[in-house]
């Protein structure tokens, strides 16, 4: 069964950030003493607090809860959930009341220990694959554990086969999302050839009201594609991300899977992912190798204020993104150019069939005429027309012309 959690009808605000303290781990002292600082010195200089982004509407698999078919069970049923966090901006959460979930794959990489949840907690653009033994019959509402989110539609009905009435929600317990409780304690015995140290820090609401978040003081620039990290072919490398500001962090890294070698304090090993989440005021490890030769690009994918750098292979120099068919934005319009236009995540599905499709960094375009979204390209080399009819105007907007007739998946 395939959930795509996605909200819609999106606002700004400078209310402030709201504190997250779902994932594991402890502030840094001087990390938290760095980002408490800079934000109390631009709050000093009558800086407002930077733009956050909130939403009117929330959905799985594009329909509010209440506005879809219930999941329907049958008693003593192990049900597969493969469940993708679609957000532009928010961290998202399941439960299931009177369950619990048993993770198998985070992000499509099998876990080294499978282990019992009773919430799955996502970044954005985190996949989780968990197992649900249907064991208490009734009609439950699966939703998120923010009471106001669920309300607004973060949900959808699981009913098992006999009964009736009104889905029926309980509070799960307290709980902690911790990565180490699916991975190998202890450290790798694959050494890094290289370690380099990233320093996230937030600018608050420096251009135009929106915080910007440099890596090591140099914020990423679409113009120029820098920062731009230089790596060689096969080598191994460790990326020591240090986190001054008290924002979560979905990290991800283009076209790689890698390693998540340190989480809160701990050494780890076994765990491959492509995005996890940093933790405000604290220190993450992680390790891959460089075997994708061309651009790749590591960022935050919470998307309201990009921030991130490019990871470049200098035995690839000459190598570019694949152009575009013919016909296609123009003949020989590059990833590159897409990604500079948009960098985002689109979720495509067909709830009729339960299918769910997704690649980030999708250009858009809405067809007002025809009440749909049409969706062009993605910087990692899938081209795919597809129509998505209750996706935000906020999504893309850029223009190109011509269309692809068929798409390689």
């Amino acid at each position: 069964m395939f959930l795509t959690l996605k909200e819609f009808e999106p606002s700004l605000s400078h209310g402030g950030d709201i504190p997250q303290t779902f994932l594991a781990g402890s502030p840094v002292p001087d990390l938290k003493h760095m980002g408490e600082k800079a934000t109390a010195d631009s709050l000093a200089r009558g800086m407002p607090r930077g733009y956050e982004v909130g939403y009117r509407a929330f959905s799985v698999n594009g329909r509010k809860l209440g506005h879809s078919q219930p999941i329907t069970v049958t008693t003593g049923q192990r049900v597969l959930f493969h469940v993708l966090n679609a957000s532009a901006t928010e961290m998202r959460s399941l439960a299931l009341p009177g369950h619990t979930f048993t993770v198998v794959a985070l992000d499509g990489n099998p876990v080294p220990r499978q282990a019992s949840v009773p919430v799955l907690w996502t970044g954005t653009a985190e996949r989780v694959s968990a197992v649900v033994e249907m064991n208490h019959p009734g009609v439950w509402v699966l939703g998120d554990t923010s009471d106001d989110d669920r309300n607004a539609g973060m949900g959808t009905v699981v009913e098992y086969a006999g009964r009736s009435g009104t889905p029926q929600w309980i509070a799960p317990p307290s709980f902690t999302w911790d990565y180490r409780t699916f991975a190998d304690i202890g450290s790798t015995n694959q050494r890094p050839d290289h370690t380099i140290d990233l320093l996230v820090e937030k600018r608050n609401a420096a251009e135009k009201g929106f915080n910007i978040w440099p890596l090591n003081g140099v914020p990423i620039s679409p113009d120029t594609n820098k920062p731009v990290l230089d790596v060689e072919r096969g080598k191994r490398y460790r990326l020591r991300l240090r986190n001054a500001s008290d924002d979560i962090h979905p990290l991800h890294l283009y076209r790689h899977t890698f390693a998540v070698t340190n989480f809160a304090s701990t050494a780890t090993h076994g765990l491959h992912k492509d995005v996890v989440m940093l933790g405000g005021y604290q220190s993450l490890d992680l390790d891959f190798t460089a075997d994708q030769p061309g651009l790749s690009l590591f960022h935050c994918h919470q998307q309201a204020a990009p921030h991130g750098l490019r990871v470049h292979d200098p035995f690839a120099l000459l190598l570019t993104w694949p152009s575009a068919p013919d016909g296609v934005g123009g003949a020989g319009t590059s990833h590159i150019g897409c990604m500079r236009r948009r960098i985002g995540l689109i979720a495509l599905h067909v709830s009729e069939l339960g299918l769910v499709w997704w690649e980030p960094g999708f250009q858009s375009r809405h067809d007002a005429a025809a009440g749909r979204h049409e969706l062009l390209c993605n910087p990692q080399g899938h081209y795919v027309v597809g129509m998505y009819t209750e996706l935000d105007e906020q999504l893309g907007s850029s223009s190109w012309a011509g269309r692809l007739a068929g798409g390689r998946t």
